[in-house]
């Protein structure tokens, strides 16, 4: 595993426990996002639901509008809101911070999935997060025709027990990081649709 891409991953996960907080599109003095920030999340949520309406014949198809990050394009949950201010996406639910639950996505260098293990990686979150409750699952997996990883793991903090999971795309000349948080549950299928809605260009 390339030290590059380990160290987007723990910035990660380091993303997700703040995030878990209610902290992630705070201000760093803890303050509420600035006021044209929630009138922007006000019309984008204004419009989603617009949308739906629109949409109500399609409830086959995933719902949302789609995002593209880089050579990367999902079906962004229905309500859910991308917050490029970072140094990576992360996608909040309408709830937030009343809910945390999230998506993040990361990129790194090309990688070679045989260096990911589920020992390999069992190792490297035990160490590096605190609270951290173990792998649940661990598959190897295409997205969209892609190889990859898929790997769920649980970690506890403050009391509250969240599942990370994390699908690993390794193409030619990049590593790519999707990582679902559930906090609350209550966007699981959602995040099964998001996942599978995944196109690589």
């Amino acid at each position: 595993m390339k030290k590059s891409t380990l160290a987007r991953l723990f910035a990660l996960l380091l993303c997700l426990l703040l995030a878990l907080a209610g902290c992630s599109s705070d201000g760093e003095d803890g303050t509420d996002p600035a006021p044209d920030q929630q009138e922007e999340q006000q019309n984008n949520d204004q419009q989603d639901n617009q949308e739906d309406n629109q949409q109500e014949d399609n409830s086959d198809q995933p719902q949302g509008e789609t995002f593209t990050y880089d050579h990367m394009t999902i079906v962004v949950p229905e309500g859910f809101t991308v917050d490029e201010s970072g140094s990576f996406p992360i996608l909040y639910p309408p709830t937030y911070p009343d809910e945390t639950d999230n998506i993040n996505i990361t990129m790194a260098g090309a990688d070679n999935i045989d260096n990911y293990t589920q020992d390999v990686l069992e190792s490297y979150y035990s160490s590096a997060i605190s609270g951290f409750g173990g792998i649940t699952d661990f598959e190897k997996t295409t997205v969209d025709g892609v190889d990859a990883l898929r790997c769920s793991y649980q970690v506890t903090t403050s009391g509250v027990t969240m599942t990370g999971t994390q699908y690993y795309v390794f193409g030619e000349d990049y590593t790519d990081i999707i990582t679902f948080t559930s906090v609350t549950g209550a966007y699981d299928t959602a995040f099964e649709q998001c996942a599978a809605s995944i196109t690589m260009d």
